[in-house]
């Protein structure tokens, strides 16, 4: 179930994992370069977006309950995609961006694995499910929300890892 990247290109944080949004609808837009999306199977590319092709699709939206992810479609040139949500939870979002990305940066800085734990509690307070390769799509559906539901559960209640850290996010004031 998860796309083929080439591991030539240079990686990023940024690259998600295969995964779907239990309520969410996500709309991709191409700014700048250009991505592959992977829907549903990782076999080939759903859809390229280009931003430099006047005539090319720039956005992209992917119902809950989908299966997707995203690439850099060259190896040479930055990509750019603004991602946005709905229905929006703006401060929801940015929270989690904050301290998934901010959190997988600080271990990559420090040569360290990411905890799946602290990985699957942020996952879990964005009710974003990874998409875990599985026989048929009803049993990895099933197979990743259980997984994510325990994991998150485990990682929040046992082993003590928090939605969100002050060095990534800020809680706004009312």
């Amino acid at each position: 179930m998860h796309p083929p990247f080439d591991k030539t290109k240079p990686s990023s944080i940024m690259v998600p994992p295969f995964h779907y949004h239990i309520h969410q609808t996500e709309h991709s837009r191409i700014v700048q370069g250009s991505c592959h999306l992977y829907r549903d199977t990782a076999d080939k590319p759903w859809k390229t977006l280009s931003g430099e092709d006047p005539n090319a699709s720039k956005t992209a939206p992917v119902p809950p309950k989908l299966y997707h992810t995203i690439n850099n479609a060259s190896a040479t040139e930055p990509l750019v995609v603004d991602v946005n949500l709905t229905p929006e939870d703006v401060e929801g979002e940015e929270r989690f961006f904050r301290n998934f990305f901010g959190y997988l940066d600080d271990c990559r800085k420090a040569g360290q694995a990411p905890s799946v734990f602290q990985l699957m509690v942020f996952l879990r307070s964005s009710d974003t499910p990874l998409g875990l390769p599985m026989p048929t799509k009803l049993l990895s559906v099933v197979a990743s929300r259980a997984f994510l539901s325990v994991m998150g559960w485990v990682g929040y209640w046992i082993l003590g890892y928090e939605e969100t850290y002050p060095e990534y996010y800020a809680q706004k004031s009312a």
